[in-house]
């Protein structure tokens, strides 16, 4: 092997195994979440396209393309991963369909080429496989842009869902769904230009350059995704960008009778105004009886994560549910609560030998400071002042 197809190679293959350490961190973390693991397969297909780029120009794969093939094949879940992690992320859950085979179609049929070529004679093989080190071989070409093409095809509906979304939400944004918006933005309009270079790349060396081609599979590919990956999980790690996955099953489970099924799978048609209205009253009903039946408010740590699990609901819609039906933010609706329950336990002659302080951890208060100054924010008193004006 030459020493420079040596460095190349090496360098492919280090890259992708680079990438196979990403996918393992967020596929296989410790409380893990379904769009992360959506997202972990967006970073092992490129992985394993520079690990078998690596092992095609080492010769790995001269008597038997189907290997190489199968490599190929798997490439083409790329885009049906990244409009499900698109899905996810935006607070729907999913369940296969049978109409979700067409997006196999490639698959199936570059596994069907790989198994003709794999049982023809050695001579044939052999012949094949200089063809494609030379970048001559024009079915295997043709497969390539193809990937290229089938990538942007995705990404382009990734962008018409990404815009569909902040419409959808424009009206009732979050701070949770404008990371998430800005987030989806970032990544998707940067994948787009990523195609879009990588594609001009392959066109230019295939028509003028077909010798160099390796330059493009061995080097630009890898040092692009070197660049971009990383970058892609550790923006999504540090801004917390999950779909916890006890509320997906929950979703899928128990709610199915609240959440438009159809609606949410298509992930193309919004929903009429009746019926999220539908949606977040249903959810305010229970929200209303964890509140009030459950005084979850009384634990200290509650987050609005913890109490969509507990509801059963997504995040997102929770917060929504709170800022148009309770016309408040979450932690002003949870201190309320808190607040009443401590004017409540103040009152009571069985806690009057209690020290205050505990009065405000048994509302659900973490910490004295944030007890005083709630409660007198919300009656103009401080929790003594109120205590000693009831009794008078």
């Amino acid at each position: 092997m030459p020493t420079n197809l040596y460095f190349l190679t090496l360098f492919s293959l280090v890259a992708g195994v680079n990438l196979v350490v990403l996918f393992l961190l967020l596929f296989f973390r410790k409380n893990n979440t379904l769009s992360n693991k959506a997202l972990g397969m967006l970073i092992f297909i490129p992985a394993l396209t520079l690990i078998t780029n690596s092992i095609l120009h080492s010769g790995g794969f001269n008597n038997h393309p189907f290997l190489l093939h199968l490599s190929t094949s798997i490439t083409f879940l790329f885009g049906p991963s990244l409009i499900l992690y698109i899905h996810l992320m935006e607070g729907n859950f999913y369940q296969f369909r049978k109409h979700h085979l067409f997006h196999f179609g490639p698959i199936l049929m570059v596994l069907i080429y790989g198994l003709y070529l794999e049982f023809q004679e050695y001579e044939v093989i052999k012949n094949n496989y200089l063809r494609i080190m030379a970048g001559e071989d024009w079915i295997t070409n043709f497969i390539y842009l193809f990937q290229l093409l089938h990538f942007g095809i995705y990404i382009i509906w990734g962008v018409r869902k990404i815009k569909k979304y902040k419409s959808k939400i424009k009206d009732n944004l979050t701070t949770f769904e404008g990371v998430n918006y800005n987030w989806l933005w970032f990544f998707v309009t940067r994948l787009l230009l990523l195609n879009l270079i990588l594609i001009v790349v392959y066109v230019v060396q295939i028509s003028f350059f077909p010798n160099y081609t390796i330059y493009s599979e061995l080097l630009a590919t890898p040092l692009a995704a070197s660049c971009f990956y990383p970058l892609v999980v550790y923006k999504s790690l540090s801004n917390h960008l999950v779909f916890d996955k006890n509320t997906f099953k929950e979703l899928v489970n128990k709610n199915k009778s609240i959440f438009n099924t159809e609606s949410n799978l298509k992930g193309i048609k919004e929903e009429s105004e009746t019926e999220n209205f539908d949606r977040l009253k249903a959810i305010k009903l229970e929200l209303d009886k964890h509140l009030v039946e459950k005084k979850v408010f009384t634990t200290p740590q509650l987050s609005i994560q913890k109490l969509a699990d507990e509801i059963g609901c997504g995040k997102t819609i929770l917060s929504q549910t709170i800022n148009r039906l309770y016309g408040t933010t979450f932690f002003d609706l949870v201190n309320n609560h808190r607040v009443e329950e401590a004017k409540t336990l103040l009152l009571d002659s069985n806690y009057f030998h209690l020290k205050i302080d505990s009065i405000g951890e048994m509302a659900g208060f973490s910490s004295r400071t944030s007890f005083f100054s709630v409660f007198k924010k919300t009656t103009n008193l401080s929790p003594a002042q109120y205590r000693e004006l009831k009794e008078n």
